[in-house]
């Protein structure tokens, strides 16, 4: 918070980066001896089931999915998927590969022969995309992805909405869990191993979900709204960046479950 005051959060996440590049890592997913487990957050009995892909700030967690699952209870399962290295004692994957082949094994152990789609906010966009490009490359073609509010890292809201970003997190704290070294070290390890990440284009169909209302101040000409360079169907909800999946968690559930229901 401090360093938000001081204008200095840039200088800020390249401390943490460094201090993260010190805590152990795995090279290969049976090295985490008492990994995450995904999260059962509803239960229903429509085939298609739906994995929230957790994101990887340091509030993520399962709890992101609480609302958005509220509909789908007695419906459809939506199942939570963590990302390791967010507990105390938990091994960080030392690069994407091993991560990404850890979340592909964890989701296909959680889902069975089920067809899925997997849902994404924010940076666990990036992850999700990321994730069902790898799964594919193993055979495995997810029924769709969503990206709830996914802004790629090459747009300016990173930088413009920086502040609005980083006092939505102390926000969030409040309501879910606390922000302590081992998940801010880990959200600046995620954020180093995503930098360059460049989305590639994927068989599954893909759902941009854009909230209505903009985080912060925007003066520039552009579109503000969330945008998808590759090929998707766009749908705008109520709510901003943070209250999308928080008070309008419910609402962007049921956007998504028409679009389920339009993939048949």
């Amino acid at each position: 918070r401090e360093a938000g005051r001081e204008g200095k959060l840039a200088k800020f996440m390249e401390f943490l980066m460094e201090a993260a590049s010190y805590r152990p890592k795995f090279q290969d997913a049976d090295e985490l001896q008492a990994p995450p487990k995904p999260v059962f957050l509803a239960r229903g009995d429509a085939r298609t089931r739906i994995v929230g892909q957790c994101g990887i700030s340091a509030v993520a967690g399962a709890h992101e999915f609480a609302r958005f699952a509220t509909p789908f209870r007695g419906q459809r399962d939506v199942i939570a998927l963590p990302v390791p290295g967010y507990r105390d004692g938990e091994l960080l994957p030392a690069g994407p590969d091993p991560m990404l082949s850890w979340q592909a094994r964890t989701l296909l152990e959680a889902v069975g022969d089920d067809p899925f789609v997997i849902v994404g906010h924010s940076g666990g966009g990036l992850v999700a995309h990321a994730l069902a490009y790898r799964l594919e490359r193993m055979g495995v073609v997810p029924a769709g992805v969503a990206l709830v509010d996914t802004y790629p890292l090459d747009r300016p809201v990173h930088e413009d909405w920086q502040d609005e970003f980083n006092e939505g997190m102390f926000e969030r704290e409040d309501m879910y869990v606390p922000v302590n070294d081992i998940r801010i070290t880990a959200q600046a390890w995620y954020g180093l191993m995503f930098a360059n990440f460049h989305p590639r284009e994927i068989q599954a169909p893909t759902l941009v979900v854009r909230a209505t209302e903009p985080l912060g101040d925007w003066s520039r000409d552009e579109d503000w709204r969330a945008s998808w360079g590759l090929p998707h169907t766009a749908v705008d909800v109520p709510g901003n960046h943070l209250t999308i999946m928080r008070e309008h968690g419910e609402t962007t559930a049921m956007a998504i479950g028409r679009w389920l229901e339009e993939l048949g």
